[in-house]
């Protein structure tokens, strides 16, 4: 959905009531969610300056609105009236209190039961594109403002019940991934990281590319099992190692680790299972000499939740390219109270290319990595932009790569909200195994 003018948005807009009173309504949901996408996205897609206007209407005024429609919730227009002559801003408020009114009915209607597929159940389509209106409350991060104080950014308070993602985004799918038994339960809860004192990595190149077919870290298996055990001693939420360290083999011992948990058989028995862990990432085959470079996601007992591959190869300061095959999917992981999303490297760094993250309304980014200070700003500025928008809560674990000429592993920036505050150099990590607070 594009518009050329503020005008054309003004014209479509004052057709929505029309527009709502046309859609399918025989579904379970009496067309509730294809109403929601309706009136989310003329707003979401609408010019700056109507983004603008809601954030000169409180939240106060935006619920008063909505109970004023909820009376006519199975109206054909899902009881929205636009005044002929109503200014923009009052165009926006009326829009804003039907969508609140419509969500908080959606609300009400969950009973809370799994989906079979949520790639299924809640896909939305209209107009010829796809949506997911994913049911799961956004975190709050800081005690609420009174409603008539409350002024957050239509990103932000737009939705309060669900988060509406675009099926596709920038030429590649969006897929949803749904545990049965995964929840955020730690709390305190913290982040783990693991970096590594050394690294020398076994290169394969030709004239015009690199492959990693082999690493070597001293006591490698020792700090992977450090890691496991501290993840449940420390109660992390996550922990996360490094890009191109973890090798298939490496990833096998990690899973029989989290499996077999040995640490119970010396330590207390009340340890906390993390709910996730980013088994950093390696050159995979993918085919007849085809290669990805893939981060297995697991959950605290070994199990694969997902796999996630690297959609940017880097390009080496001697012009070599990382070989490997493009990935074509952004997975979502949905648990019950947060929704995590993940990036290696590049992916999540590059800032010369519109970056897909600014349309993903997640919690947390958890970002495995290898670099230089160059790398880590540019993790510390899309980390910005995601804190900005949707105030996500962005942990990236970045082997230093080449090696510091001062101490340090690497870098880490921790789960915090302000990551401007912060430079490389206060994220370089000294130590191999180091957890971090969600401050």
């Amino acid at each position: 959905m594009n518009f050329n003018s503020i005008e054309d948005w003004r014209a479509y807009a004052r057709t929505l009531p029309a527009v709502l009173s046309k859609l399918d309504r025989t579904g379970s949901d009496g067309g509730l969610n294809l109403a929601a996408l309706v009136l989310w996205r003329s707003i979401s897609a609408a010019p700056t300056s109507v983004a603008n206007d809601f954030e000169h209407i409180s939240e106060a005024v935006i619920r008063n609105e909505a109970r004023a429609v909820s009376g006519n919730i199975d109206d054909r227009s899902f009881g929205l009236k636009i005044p002929r002559r109503a200014s923009d801003e009052a165009i926006v408020l009326k829009i804003a209190g039907c969508l609140r009114a419509i969500e908080t009915e959606l609300s009400h209607l969950d009973e809370g039961s799994r989906p079979n597929d949520p790639n299924d159940d809640w896909y939305v389509e209209y107009d010829g594109e796809g949506f997911f209106l994913i049911p799961v409350i956004p975190l709050i991060w800081k005690k609420p403002k009174p409603y008539v104080d409350d002024f957050r950014p239509f990103s932000q308070r737009g939705l309060l019940h669900m988060r509406i993602v675009p099926a596709v985004i920038d030429g590649i799918k969006v897929k949803l991934y749904r545990p049965d038994r995964l929840r955020l339960s730690q709390s305190p809860a913290s982040f783990g990281a693991l970096l590594f004192k050394k690294v020398d990595f076994d290169e394969q190149t030709t004239k015009k590319t690199f492959l990693i077919k082999g690493v070597k870290i001293p006591d490698l298996d020792e700090h992977l099992l450090t890691a496991c055990t501290q993840m449940h001693q420390n109660g992390c939420v996550a922990g996360v190692m490094p890009e191109l360290t973890i090798s298939n083999t490496s990833q096998q011992f990690i899973s029989n680790a989290l499996a077999e948990k040995p640490w119970l058989a010396v330590g207390p028995t009340t340890l906390n299972t993390p709910a996730i862990v980013v088994a950093g990432s390696w050159h995979t085959p993918v085919g007849r000499s085809k290669f990805a470079n893939i981060s297995n996601i697991l959950d605290g007992d070994g199990e694969t939740l997902l796999q996630y591959h690297k959609r940017r190869p880097y390009r080496a300061p001697d012009g070599r390219t990382e070989r490997i095959v493009k990935g074509n999917e952004i997975p979502i992981l949905v648990l019950d109270d947060g929704i995590f999303g993940f990036a290696i490297c590049l992916d999540f760094c590059h800032r010369g290319l519109a970056s897909p993250y600014g349309l993903l309304h997640l919690d947390f980014i958890l970002v495995p990595s290898c670099g230089n200070d160059n790398t880590m700003s540019g993790h510390i500025r899309t980390a910005a932009d995601m804190a900005d928008t949707f105030k996500a809560r962005t942990f990236v674990v970045q082997q230093a790569y080449p090696p510091l000429a001062a101490p340090g592993c690497g870098y880490v920036l921790p789960p915090g909200i302000s990551p401007m505050t912060k430079t490389p150099k206060d994220l370089v990590i000294d130590e191999i195994w180091t957890d971090f607070p969600l401050g």
